[in-house]
């Protein structure tokens, strides 16, 4: 897939005190060509050397003029992004630079926003083919990452098709029932705040 190489549109608008002069903008973080997941910090730098000086900069997905507005900085230029928001694939990233004369500088660089990666589920206790006893409060423990982004929503324990255990906790106490030799699936289902899941599951016999 062909990069599309970024570049500089300056378009003058009617402006007051005298400056007809467009700001200039560069985005900074990330780079042209940058792939991005999760939170991304997006900066810019900006001047007028009109004289007005740069009253904001608003940042854009696709469209300098109707693309969503990602956000608008007046003082560092800065803003946090949730990509995991956005469609996977490539975008147009654009800066659009304000002076206090209205006069307005874009800019614009092309990302690919990766599609998002489903949590990592495994459960560790009982292993897999493992025994557990008849007639017990078994703890069933699973191992589940992302913690961070996107944010674990739900964790759900089954056995079989029921669910024993929901919440965000990553252990669950499972009543073994009472009668020997029965062979049970165990399921760990873990869901995020984007709607992805991981699974695991393991099969064990009571004794």
């Amino acid at each position: 897939m062909d990069i599309i190489s970024a570049y500089v549109v300056a378009t003058p608008v009617a402006g007051g005190g005298g400056d007809h002069t467009p700001p200039t903008v560069s985005i900074t973080s990330p780079a042209n060509g940058d792939s991005v997941s999760g939170n991304v910090t997006i900066s810019a730098d900006a001047s007028d050397i009109g004289g007005s000086g740069v009253a904001k900069v608003d940042f854009r997905l696709d469209d300098p003029s109707s693309g969503p507005l990602l956000g608008t900085a007046t003082n560092s230029y800065s803003i946090n992004w949730d990509s995991g928001t956005t469609a996977p694939g490539l975008h147009k990233l654009y800066a659009i630079a304000t002076d206090n004369a209205n006069n307005i500088g874009t800019t614009f660089i092309s990302i690919t926003v990766n599609a998002p990666t489903p949590p990592a589920a495994k459960i560790t206790n009982p292993v897999n083919g493992g025994t557990v006893p008849k007639k017990s409060a078994f703890t069933i423990v699973a191992s589940v990452t992302p913690k961070t982004y996107p944010v674990i929503s739900r964790i759900d324990f089954l056995v079989g098709s029921a669910v024993v255990c929901t919440g965000t906790a990553t252990s669950c106490k499972w009543q073994v029932p009472a009668a020997p030799g029965k062979t049970y699936q165990l399921r760990v289902n873990a869901y995020d705040t984007k709607g992805n899941v991981g699974f695991d599951a393991v099969t064990v016999k009571s004794k």
